[in-house]
């Protein structure tokens, strides 16, 4: 122990720590894939192009996972519930929505001055406002907020599960059959990436069963555990297109793997579990200030990173000067966004206090 802490609490710590260092790993390679789409490389040997959706794969299974968690861990019974959900939905809404819509309108006023990184009108603005489209980086926004209605019922049945191979067989053969009726494609709405986020919410019922029941277990599965990590993480690599070709000697396109909607559904699953569960190098790689730093900042660096690589042209130096630069403003930006707007404005406590002050404006309202 440290500092009185107990070892259930540092586990925790340490969780959390290593699913933001995740989150973060998911950014980078978001980052690096559109980095090299745009010819920044440190060497042309060393593209990411075709990574990102990866990253994003990897983003839909971890926040099943993370909200799939918090209602099985949760103690509500069948009158705590009704406020359990309000304060979910509200929570969902403070932390998506703010700087959603932030960023939509800097994109768009950037339109209107003529120089266009994503192309948005007033209607389409509207339309992403309502989450009926998604161009560009926020196609992933309306698929993930729809899964916030699913998800409290998902998270109700498993609570009710019990067998654990029993469950996740089903939710395989589910995923399986569901991706027959709805071939994988890339659309702003949740129906082709279903599977992929109830995956997810199985790997927080599988993690909330093993800790609760099988620590014995677990502690004598590290080895496997951490062997699995090792292997989960580089898997991601491996299936980079340029990657895989120099491994194989093969010729796939920056595409080819897109629609593997169920091998990045397992291989995120794989990671994250093993990561959490286990003690080696990875999820001490995932705890490090580096991983942890971009999983915080992740949300306002997905959103925000294409208008300073749509400026990066300015630069006269080489593609890795560019890349190095990018990667910096990217940080430093998302730094400040996530401390001065993002996480003020996903405080339930703020916007309480806000309306607090509203009111004492207008006593008689």
């Amino acid at each position: 122990m440290a500092l009185g802490i107990g070892k259930e609490a540092m586990d925790k710590v340490s969780t959390i720590s290593s699913l933001n260092g995740i989150r973060g790993f998911a950014v980078l390679l978001v980052l690096l894939s559109h980095a090299s789409n745009r010819g920044l490389s440190i060497n042309p040997e060393l593209s990411f192009s075709g990574a990102g959706r990866y990253g994003v794969f990897l983003f839909f299974v971890l926040s099943a996972f993370l909200l799939t968690r918090q209602f099985l861990e949760s103690d509500h019974n069948n009158d705590e519930l009704p406020p359990f959900l309000k304060h979910y939905f509200l929570r969902r809404v403070l932390r998506i929505y703010p700087l959603f819509i932030a960023s939509l309108a800097v994109y768009y006023f950037l339109n209107v001055i003529g120089h266009s990184v994503i192309k948005l009108n007033e209607v389409d603005l509207i339309k992403h406002i309502v989450l009926l489209d998604g161009k560009d980086i926020f196609w992933t926004i309306p698929v993930e907020f729809q899964y916030y209605f699913v998800l409290p019922i998902v998270a109700l049945i498993l609570d009710k599960a019990k067998r654990v191979i029993v469950t996740t067989v089903f939710i395989i053969t589910f995923s399986v059959l569901w991706w027959s009726l709805f071939p994988p494609e890339y659309v702003a709405n949740l129906v082709p990436f279903a599977p992929i986020f109830i995956m997810g919410s199985c790997a927080a019922f599988i993690s909330h069963q093993l800790n609760n029941t099988q620590q014995i277990l677990l502690q004598r599965w590290k080895y496997i555990l951490n062997f699995g990590a090792m292997f989960f993480f580089a898997s991601f690599f491996v299936y980079i297109p340029r990657f895989f070709n120099t491994l194989f000697s093969l010729s796939v396109g920056r595409t080819e793997f897109h629609e593997q909607f169920f091998l990045f559904s397992m291989l995120s699953v794989g990671l994250i579990l093993c990561v959490i569960h286990g003690d080696g190098a990875i999820k001490k790689l995932m705890e490090s200030r580096l991983f942890v730093f971009w999983g915080k900042v992740s949300f306002s660096a997905y959103l925000g990173h294409m208008i300073i690589l749509g400026n990066i042209y300015i630069f006269p130096f080489s593609s890795t000067i560019k890349l190095v630069i990018f990667i910096v403003l990217t940080a430093f930006f998302s730094h400040l966004s996530f401390k001065y707007f993002e996480t003020p404005l996903s405080k339930i406590h703020n916007i309480n206090r806000f309306y607090s002050k509203i009111k004492s404006y207008y006593p008689n309202q």
